[in-house]
């Protein structure tokens, strides 16, 4: 009996993705704030969840992350955001590991008061 030692030649793609830039809410961003932000996340291999973008009629976005099918809402922009400074925003303070917005977002510290200002918000759609 032969034994071949059999490698994994294909590594795990980790990588954030994010979903919800599409969202009407989003449409004065320019596309090209848009894909730097995309090509960012991308970039970013210790974040292996996706983030995706909820905006609300009162202008607030939350932050939803999903990690193996389950999500929950972890941080949020308050209406004095504007979608393009929200781009802006997530591109330079959650994206790179070290800085404390993405380090807040993995650990997902504000998650119960973003969940709690979530479901105030709802109640207002």
């Amino acid at each position: 009996m032969k034994i071949y030692n059999q490698q994994n030649y294909q590594s795990p793609n980790f990588q954030m993705k994010i979903r919800g830039l599409d969202h009407e809410y989003f449409r004065c961003v320019p596309n090209i704030m848009k894909q730097n932000l995309l090509m960012n996340a991308e970039k970013n291999t210790i974040a292996d969840f996706t983030v995706e973008f909820i905006p609300m009629c009162d202008q607030w976005v939350f932050l939803k992350k999903i990690k193996d099918g389950i999500g929950a809402i972890v941080d949020y922009f308050p209406s004095q955001y504007t979608p393009a400074e929200i781009v802006k925003t997530f591109t330079k303070a959650y994206i790179p590991e070290y800085r404390v917005m993405a380090k807040s977002l993995r650990k997902e510290t504000n998650r119960e008061e973003a969940q709690k200002l979530f479901g105030e918000h709802q109640k207002w759609i």
